[in-house]
């Protein structure tokens, strides 16, 4: 199995809104869709997919690293917001797994009614290589 996920290129997999933290690989609760009311924590589950994975420093074990830079764009693609290193993550195990998974909850509680994008931009630590994923959404008013 560990040679097929070496062989991957870095991508995305899964990668939509949810109603809580996932509890596990998997284990979440996509959200019916991605209208959100002023205010309301985003939370997102993404799964990358082809990391690299190198010896870890304990015997017998690999690790992996990534980071999450994300950006927030408004209907006509303009940045409105960035953030780098949003998110860094670390994973020890005994295979190079592909059960991988990150949960990046945001707050655009400034923003107003409208639609937007959240782009994320997964970087492999090991590799070097980059993935992005977007992920639109939009702000009603409460009602």
């Amino acid at each position: 199995m560990s040679d097929f996920l070496s062989g991957l290129p870095f991508a995305v997999g899964t990668a939509t809104f949810v109603t809580a933290d996932p509890s596990g690989f998997g284990l979440f609760d996509p959200r019916p869709n991605s209208v959100f009311r002023p205010g309301e924590k985003m939370v997102a589950y993404v799964e990358p997919l082809g990391l690299t994975w190198k010896p870890a420093s304990a015997p017998g074990r690999f690790e992996s690293r990534f980071s999450v830079d994300f950006d927030l764009l408004d209907d006509k693609g303009a940045v409105l917001a960035s953030q780098k290193s949003f998110g860094n993550f670390a994973f020890t195990a005994a295979t190079k797994t592909a059960g991988v998974f990150a949960t990046l909850t945001v707050d655009v509680s400034n923003a107003t009614v409208g639609s937007y994008v959240l782009r994320y931009h997964l970087n492999d630590s090991n590799s070097g290589k980059a993935a992005v994923v977007d992920l639109p959404f939009s702000i009603k008013a409460a009602q």
